[in-house]
This record gives structure tokens, sequence and C-alpha cells, in this order.
């Protein structure tokens, strides 16, 4: 019997298999003068830096054994997140009228993210734009700041809407929903105080009119 395992780094992990098939296997039977083939595929630690790691796989039996040393070539993976500024997921609107709202993009991973591209899902006749709309290079540990630029619909009412926000790259997406609460415009707030004064107005002629009889 030959007893199969692997000296890796730490936090990486090593599993063997048979050629055919996908068992983990930890030794093997193999008769006098045959062969066999096993496969070994090693799970490197997460958030891995990029780099050459040594890994060496080890055969053994209760009289003998062998190795062969391996190099495995880590590559880096970027991973982007995205929030609003202070990590804010909402934001107040009023409808009709631009609204700016800070991103921030990071990248969490282990190597650059490129070509990011934003984009937004909105409530129906609502626009969304970004400044810039694409993020050229994002390096490993670093963040941008990107501008959304809402406009509700003018028919919007008073009340709260959902909005997807996605951040795409060569190698990571993510998505983001946001909370807009459109309020009433200041505009409307004046109209309402002028309908109320004209009727405190009418309703004080009223009285003197009406009074002296």
């Amino acid at each position: 019997m030959i007893n199969l395992d692997a000296d890796v780094p730490n936090g990486f992990k090593a599993t063997f298999e048979q050629q055919y098939g996908s068992k983990v296997i930890n030794d093997i039977s193999i008769g006098a003068g045959k062969t066999s083939t096993v496969k070994v595929e090693v799970t490197p630690s997460q958030g891995v830096n990029e780099g050459t790691y040594p890994v060496t796989v080890i055969a053994k039996t209760a009289t003998t054994s062998a190795s062969v040393p391996v190099k495995l070539n880590i590559k880096g993976q970027a991973n982007i997140t995205l929030a609003g500024e202070n990590d804010i997921l909402s934001f107040k609107a009023v409808a009709g009228k631009d609204k700016i709202v800070p991103l921030t993009i990071k990248n969490t991973g282990t190597a650059d993210a490129s070509d990011i591209k934003v984009s937004a899902s909105t409530p129906s006749n609502w626009n969304a734009s970004f400044t810039p709309s694409t993020v050229d290079t994002l390096a490993a540990g670093d963040k941008t700041t990107v501008n959304m630029t809402v406009t509700p619909s003018s028919q919007a009412i008073t009340g709260d809407y959902a909005l997807t926000v996605r951040a795409s790259s060569d190698s990571s997406n993510i998505s983001q929903s946001f909370r807009a609460t459109i309020e009433t415009s200041s505009l409307w707030g004046l109209v309402a105080v002028l309908i109320i004064a004209l009727a405190a107005v009418i309703l004080l002629l009223a009285v003197k009119k009406f009074g002296r009889r």
C-alpha cells in the first residue's frame, strides 16, 4: 500500500483523486511492475498573494518513499466592492431633479481590476448616468469614487424606490441595491403655503363682510 501526501505552504490544501473519477483517496495499491496515475489538486488559501509557491508530492510505503517537487504559480484575483459614500446605501431626491450620489468602488482582491464599467437598473422613467462610466484600472487594495447622477421621473410621488447599481470588470462583478427616497419639491411646498395663506385671507375678508350684518 502506498500512502499519498503533499507538503504545501501554510493554509494550502492538497487532495488526491484517481485518474478517472472524482473519489478522494489517501493511498493506492499497485502490483509489482505496474504503474498507476493519480491526480493531485492543490487549493490555495483565501486571499493569497500572487507568486510562486513550492509544493512537494510524497508517496511512501513502510520501507521506502519518493517525492516530486512542484512549483505552483498563483495568479491574483481582483475582487471589487461597491457602496455609497461612508457605506450608506440610501439617498434622498426630488422628482424631476438631478441628484448626485458619490459611489465608492474598492478592490479588495490580490490583483488589479481592469475596465470596470458601472451601470444601473432604475424605476420606470428614471435616468442614471456615471462620471466616469468606466474605470480603466484599479490596483489591489485601492479605491476610487464614481459620481452617479440620478434623475427621478417628474411624475414620481413621495416614497421609497429601489435601484440596482452594478460594477463589472474583466474578472469581478458586483451589484448593490440602493434606496431612493423621493421628497416633495420645495416649489410644491411654497405653492401649498400660498394656497393656505390665500384661503386665510379669503376667510378673513368673509368674516369682516358678513360679520357686520
